[in-house]
């Protein structure tokens, strides 16, 4: 089945917000532009990253998350946030 790699920022100190900023259809080039920061994804604003896997169709979830955290001016592989837990498919849902 195919599958695409969803890129979500996420604001969420101030309110929760969220923004699907774009898509690849390999996770590697996913994280490749989350990890360089490409085209400025954190817009001075988001706190985390999600790439989320996701299938072909209509209403479909999100099948794996990978996250991202701002820190010392660049995106680090991190947990998911606790607030954040059990809720899914940020970038379509």
């Amino acid at each position: 089945m195919d599958k695409i790699y969803v890129i979500t920022t996420i604001e969420i100190p101030s309110k929760f917000s969220s923004h699907a900023v774009g898509w690849y259809h390999s996770f590697e080039d996913a994280e490749k532009a989350v990890l360089e920061n490409m085209s400025g994804i954190d817009e001075c604003l988001y706190d985390y990253v999600v790439i989320e896997e996701i299938s072909q169709g209509t209403y479909c979830l999100a099948t794996q998350e990978s996250w991202y955290e701002w820190i010392d001016r660049k995106y680090q592989k991190s947990e998911k946030p606790k607030g954040l837990k059990g809720i899914i498919s940020f970038g379509i849902g």
